[in-house]
């Protein structure tokens, strides 16, 4: 399986990628034929996808990325968050000594834990798409732990 290499044409700066064996690529932006053995190599990859990631990542504006940075920070924030909804539920849950929560005492102590009663309201119907949770009564729910 080869290896890939990922590099830059000198003369347009487009991110390029070829199999490691490769002599020489004409850029598709330019038409420069580049030797490929006398260009700082960015980065080895064995897949192909990898490199094609790769290179796709590169060409995006640094704007753009930034903005998609912010956006998986902000992705791993929420699931960090749902995750501590995730323990306080199980945590009521355990402490009553019953499965079943009454979602009107909860909501009131999930607010009081810093939750905002939309976003409960949201991952709780989100946790009922995924199964996690079901309804056995009208105003109460129960996880499936």
């Amino acid at each position: 399986m080869p290896n890939y290499k990922i590099f830059q044409c000198p003369r347009c700066k487009q991110p390029l990628y070829s199999p490691d064996k490769q002599k020489t690529k004409q850029c598709p932006k330019c038409q420069k034929t580049i030797p490929i053995t006398r260009q700082k190599i960015l980065k080895i990859t064995s897949s192909i996808h990898d490199a094609i990631v790769i290179v796709q990542n590169l060409n995006i504006s640094p704007t753009l990325r930034k903005k998609i940075a912010q956006t998986q920070e902000n992705t791993a924030k929420s699931k960090s968050r749902r995750d501590e909804l995730w323990e306080f539920i199980i945590k009521l849950q355990n402490e009553s000594g019953n499965q079943v929560v009454n979602q009107v005492l909860f909501l009131n102590a999930a607010k009081q834990q810093g939750f905002t009663e939309d976003w409960i309201l949201k991952q709780l119907s989100e946790l009922e798409k995924e199964g996690l949770l079901f309804r056995p009564k009208e105003g109460h729910f129960q996880l499936l732990l």
